[in-house]
């Protein structure tokens, strides 16, 4: 007796499992890319490369991926495809600390750091991440890989990025709480410098502190791990990625020698959207000199636009499309296709107007009821539609 009840316990879990996955699957459209596909080329070029090198996505984005939501679920993909370890590279100062479930970090208080989405009265140089971190006296940071994700729980090569840092500038670096090595910085003055800190067995911890460094401007590590594929999380909370402007160009060079992106996406929108005041051919006008920016010094990397999702707003007792979502939707289609890039929409590939309440009524939740941003297996399903929809295109352009 006892043994069919476990036999139907076990029965009743596994098909409850199986009813919420289902659901899941089936919420949502399978939504094409447009635009200009061709121009996918180049990063389609250089998966077939990644036995040999490494390649990078630089997946920036407003709050829809802080914390690495959405960005986490690519990499684990591509990395399990393409070859790659890591999470690739992190500022070493951010305001997602305690959202981002794939990492550990740590930062001493005497940084004063700014960025593309807070104040940068001092106008320190940003970074490729849109931060900067200039160092106190006895600044450290602490990254400590997790479990939660197979894409991101060790790392074997680390370089640290920076510049404005003297003679004697030095960098103190521990890996897995072993024995601590120092390492002299370059001199350097508005250049991007770059040192390789590690390159050796899988490691979990790596702990930094700058000696001399006080003044000096840092602007990421990478946590790799060999040749393949790296997907970088740059969150601008609360932007309209019109920022990415702001990203220092004496910088970008040395950025663009040293990491080797191939795909840029670009998924901004809903602040600008949810404001109702904004005069999106202003909008289309900032956003053509980002790209231009980016094709300036990535000239052969693809860029795909994203829409944002979709936002729901209160309407007596329902919840409804933000009215300004389409609009917008239509302002970034019309940017794509000025700037011959590629557009996904991913407000339709949720399930377009008045979806929103159907992925925040979803077992498990797939969004938090502010009717806005997506939880973790909400990043999930709408990665695994963004590859379909990536891969559909990979076979037409052959």
């Amino acid at each position: 007796m006892k043994k069919i009840i476990v036999l139907l316990i076990i029965f009743f879990l596994f098909s409850t499992i199986f009813a919420k996955k289902n659901q899941i699957t089936k919420i949502g459209k399978d939504i094409p890319i447009t635009g200009n596909i061709e121009q996918l080329k180049y990063f389609f070029d250089a998966l077939e490369k990644t036995k040999n090198e490494k390649i990078r996505i630089a997946h920036y984005g407003d709050s829809i991926i802080w914390g690495d939501i959405i960005t986490d679920n690519l990499r684990v993909y591509f990395q399990k495809k393409y070859g790659g370890h890591g999470i690739g590279f992190i500022s070493l100062c951010n305001d997602d600390l305690s959202a981002r479930q794939t990492i550990i970090h740590k930062f001493s208080d005497d940084w004063s750091w700014a960025s593309v989405f807070t104040k940068n009265r001092e106008h320190y140089p940003i970074g490729i991440a849109g931060i900067v971190a200039k160092a106190g006296a006895k600044s450290s940071v602490y990254f400590e890989s997790r479990k939660v994700s197979p894409a991101v729980d060790s790392f074997s090569e680390t370089k640290l990025f920076y510049s404005n840092v003297s003679s004697n500038a030095k960098v103190k670096f521990s890996i897995d709480n072993k024995d601590f090595k120092t390492l002299r910085l370059l001199a350097t003055a508005d250049k991007l410098a770059v040192t390789e800190l590690y390159n050796g067995k899988e490691a979990k911890k790596i702990n930094l502190e700058f000696i001399n460094a006080k003044g000096g401007f840092f602007y990421g590590i990478t946590l790799d791990g060999g040749n393949g594929i790296y997907v970088d999380n740059f969150s601008f909370r609360g932007n309209s990625g019109v920022s990415l402007r702001d990203i220092n160009d004496k910088l970008l060079p040395g950025f663009a020698s040293n990491l080797n992106y191939k795909l840029f996406i670009l998924q901004f929108g809903v602040n600008v959207a949810a404001s109702g005041n904004v005069k999106y051919k202003w909008y289309e006008r900032q956003m053509l000199h980002v790209i231009k920016k980016i094709r300036k010094y990535f000239p052969k990397s693809s860029i795909l636009i994203i829409s944002p999702g979709d936002l729901g707003q209160k309407k007596g007792k329902k919840i409804i499309t933000h009215p300004e979502i389409k609009k917008f939707v239509k302002a970034q289609e019309r940017i794509a296709t000025k700037a011959q890039v590629a557009f996904w929409n991913m407000f339709q590939a949720m399930g377009g107007n008045n979806s929103i309440t159907r992925w925040v009524n979803a077992s498990p939740p797939l969004a938090y009821k502010d009717y806005c941003h997506l939880t973790w297996e909400g990043g999930e399903v709408i990665s695994t539609k963004l590859l379909t929809a990536l891969f559909k295109v990979k076979s037409k352009i052959k």
